[in-house]
């Protein structure tokens, strides 16, 4: 009786143990969920023409325009997110085909 108790307790526990959801860290870069700008490029509008930010990776960018290209990482939940860059952190948001970057002006970048 002893055994069967003991093996019907591990069963349980193993079962329990295989369920507990891997999901439940989601990776807010991850490509599999949708929330990565991986593989995606964006052209800036207006007074920004010109300037294209180049997502490279789940966390890293590129950025161009008037002078050298320069890099960053950034951090993206699905919506909103934060460039990570050597002259400061920039909030953005992505609507759609529409990314507007906060860097002390609110810059509009289109997505091809």
């Amino acid at each position: 009786m002893k055994k069967t108790i003991y093996t019907l307790i591990t069963c349980i526990v193993m079962i329990m143990a295989s369920c507990s959801s891997d999901d439940d860290n989601n990776d807010n870069n991850d490509p599999v969920t949708g929330n990565s700008l991986s593989g995606t490029v964006w052209y800036g509008t207006d007074d920004d023409e010109g300037e294209v930010y180049t997502f490279t990776s789940a966390t890293e960018f590129t950025f161009s325009g008037d002078g050298p290209t320069h890099s960053g990482t950034y951090t993206f939940n699905g919506s909103t997110g934060v460039l990570h860059h050597t002259d400061g952190d920039f909030d953005f948001e992505v609507s759609g085909d529409i990314l507007s970057v906060d860097n002390g002006n609110s810059s509009i970048y289109v997505k091809q």
